[in-house]
């Protein structure tokens, strides 16, 4: 049963997932038979909550009161909004459930008779931005009930006390603030739930693509020998070494804005789809390839130098049914220490594009399934200073081109054509 459900009661698409803050529903509902709602991060650690106590206890949480629940007098509004509930486990003695709470990213509080009726009172805690701790919630976009923030995400300041700043400061957040003897954890930012990890444990294991190959070429559009006068007459020649086989992935440095077109119409036309041609940077899959993600980042202005902008391509794509990451990016050309110092920047700045993605769309072993093509520019300096110490190894190599994995190549190849350079070819796994 999926425990986490889009309002309209779907499964949410954990490999597309939506932000944060999106208003999501539980799988399961109150003890009054309600829906459960709040956002993706209160719903999200509520879930995980719940498979931790019946870990832990044997028994599910069982929800009082939910988010998004108004007009109670005796919650004074902290329900009205999200992040905040009213809970118990059953047969669990109440200290030992406020302990819980408190350890696994909940500012909880036993709530206890005169005042009340036993229960747990606790509100998911947000990231901490750094600044104040009450407006949180409002840096990251949540929405909560005046008394829980002090009013910062409905009012953009605080003319309430908040109940976070005192369970930050052991206190009990009611409307004295009295000391809490209770425990607490000794580190409470170290209990924030971590969202990104269970999106990615509710992702199912992709395996690695058992084989693919890629060729890399830099087509020197305009730079070469022959110049581009000759571009036109050169350009089958090299679609014709590029595809021959059908090679599952190409890509391509240098290709001037001029020529895309050109470039596009040869690919269709040998069965090829291009989902990136950016920056002079292309890549080319397979016709029928599903590609989820294509885009191009400029490298920021310590991994420039000074010249044209560099880039870096992403595409996303299932390969022979597994996910793969296919990265494209051109680094500085020019001599001397200077610019191997930039190139070095540029390549720690691509794997930290790659290793963002492989978050971004969780994709698990992600360096064994990524396959960088690019100039580099650098003989050795490059890839001992930024691939090799980040786990990636030239699958590849010819001059100043190279094809960066972390998974090692079957085999690999140079072919000859009409360009500067030759292509590149790596095969990855075995059919």
């Amino acid at each position: 049963m999926m425990s986490v459900l889009t309002l309209a009661g779907s499964p949410i698409n954990w490999a597309k997932p939506p932000k944060s803050t999106t208003r999501v529903m539980w799988s399961r509902r109150d003890m009054y038979g309600r829906k459960v709602t709040g956002s993706l991060w209160t719903i999200a650690l509520l879930d995980r909550t719940d498979a931790l106590s019946v870990k832990k206890f044997g028994r599910h949480l069982v929800v009082i009161q939910p988010p998004f629940n108004t007009g109670v007098k005796a919650s004074a509004g902290t329900h009205d909004y999200d992040a905040c509930l009213d809970v118990y486990i059953p047969g669990v003695t109440w200290g030992t459930q406020e302990k819980f709470f408190r350890a696994n990213g909940w500012g909880a509080y036993w709530r206890r008779p005169p005042l009340f009726g036993n229960h747990i009172h606790m509100f998911a805690l947000p990231p901490r931005e750094g600044k104040s701790i009450a407006d949180d919630y409002r840096v990251f976009g949540f929405k909560v009930g005046k008394f829980v923030d002090g009013g910062w995400s409905l009012y953009g300041r605080k003319p309430y006390g908040a109940q976070i700043d005192a369970y930050y400061a052991h206190r009990d957040g009611l409307a004295r603030n009295y000391r809490d003897t209770h425990w607490f954890p000794s580190s409470i930012e170290s209990t924030i739930f971590d969202l990104r990890s269970y999106i990615r444990s509710k992702v199912p294991v992709v395996r690695t693509v058992r084989w693919y190959e890629h060729r890399h070429l830099n087509t020197w559009g305009d730079d070469g020998i022959e110049g581009s006068r000759t571009l036109d007459a050169r350009r089958p020649f090299m679609l014709t070494a590029l595809t021959s086989g059908k090679p599952e992935v190409i890509t391509l440095n240098e290709v001037r804005p001029s020529q895309v077109a050109q470039w596009r119409e040869g690919f269709t036309k040998a069965g090829y789809i291009v989902p990136l041609a950016s920056a002079g940077n292309l890549v080319a899959v397979l016709k029928g390839t599903e590609v989820t993600y294509a885009k191009s980042v400029t490298m920021p202005s310590y991994a420039q130098g000074g010249g044209r902008k560099e880039t870096v391509g992403r595409v996303r794509a299932k390969i022979n049914g597994s996910w793969a990451q296919i990265v494209v990016t051109h680094f500085d050309f020019r001599r001397g220490a200077k610019f191997d110092a930039i190139r070095v920047q540029q390549g720690k700045y691509t794997i930290k594009l790659a290793a963002s993605l492989a978050r971004y769309r969780p994709m698990s072993n992600w360096k064994t399934r990524t396959s960088i093509g690019l100039t580099e520019n650098s003989n050795t300096w490059v890839r001992d200073t930024a691939f090799k110490p980040a786990g990636f190894n030239p699958a590849v190599k010819s001059s100043l081109n190279a094809i960066y994995s972390g998974r090692a190549a079957r085999s690999n190849k140079i072919i000859s054509t009409r360009s500067n350079y030759p292509i590149i070819a790596v095969t990855y796994g075995k059919k």
